[in-house]
């Protein structure tokens, strides 16, 4: 089986954060007060942290996409994504396309779905669905592509 690939991305409260922190390192290299260097780099350090955890949070997690039923030309299908957490912690803020689950328990397993409407006729090739995290505090979204 081939890993999918993990994408990381700030939110927009992520990008106003880091605009803040380069904001308040400049304005500490005019003014030379260290107080203000002390915030921007806490500011920045969070923004790292955080991305960790979201990145952490979507790892331990076996995944499994299913079709409903074989679809025809102008219908919707249903996708199903089964997530499993493999590992004794809780995930938190996870999601499947439009679909949200706010916490997911230790050993336990959910199902998340999924809409795609077929245009035309002919074998398709499911791309760019993504099972993505928002934990903790929204600052950065990362994303699993399948």
């Amino acid at each position: 089986m081939i890993s999918p690939k993990r994408k990381v991305r700030l939110t927009s409260f992520g990008k106003m954060t880091l605009f803040l922190a380069v904001f308040l390192f400049f304005s500490a290299q005019n003014t030379g007060n260290n107080l203000l260097f002390l915030m921007s780099s806490c500011f920045i350090a969070a923004i790292a942290f955080f991305s960790w955890i979201a990145y952490a949070n979507l790892s331990g997690i076996d995944f499994n996409v299913e079709i409903s039923e074989a679809p025809l030309v102008g219908e919707e299908i249903v996708l199903k994504c089964y997530l499993k957490e493999l590992r004794d912690t809780d995930r938190f803020s996870l999601g499947f396309e439009q679909d949200f689950c706010s916490i997911l328990s230790a050993g336990e397993s959910i199902m998340l779905k999924a809409t795609v409407k077929c245009s035309k006729r002919g074998i398709y090739r499911l791309k760019d669905f993504s099972i993505f995290s928002l934990y903790p505090f929204s600052l950065c979204l990362v994303s699993l592509i399948i």
